[in-house]
């Protein structure tokens, strides 16, 4: 067994946002964060931390998100999706053991559903 342990950082696209509590009130202008989602490879088994965007909603952001997208409004391409970006490293959704929830937002937990072999914690 391999006791190589490696971090992957991915993004899942970006949000736009005009929301001011995340600035602390700084400015009412839009601005855009990226959504990041993470791979740990250990040999006990592979964990994702969080899953970023879920593609559904990079194809129609208003049917997925609905309402939210009046705040917080998805940017991404279908091929930023996790299970495109796993494979572009040799690895599907099988590969993975655990799947570590930060916190159940769309644009953390959204994509996590593609994981239904792995074993599911949230904070």
């Amino acid at each position: 067994m391999s006791t190589d342990i490696r971090l992957y950082m991915f993004q899942t696209g970006q949000i736009r946002q005009k929301e001011v509590d995340i600035k602390l009130g700084y400015s009412q202008d839009e601005f855009f964060t990226p959504i990041p989602w993470y791979l740990i490879v250990h040999p006990k088994g592979n964990i994702v931390i969080d899953g970023g965007t879920a593609v559904e909603a990079a194809r129609d952001p208003v049917g997925w998100w609905g309402d939210t997208t009046k705040k917080y409004y998805p940017i991404m391409d279908p091929e930023e999706g996790c299970v495109n970006q796993l494979g572009k490293i040799g690895m599907k959704p099988d590969d993975i053991k655990f799947v570590l929830h930060s916190h159940l937002h769309l644009d953390h937990s959204g994509a996590c559903g593609n994981f239904p072999k792995a074993r599911h914690l949230v904070q």
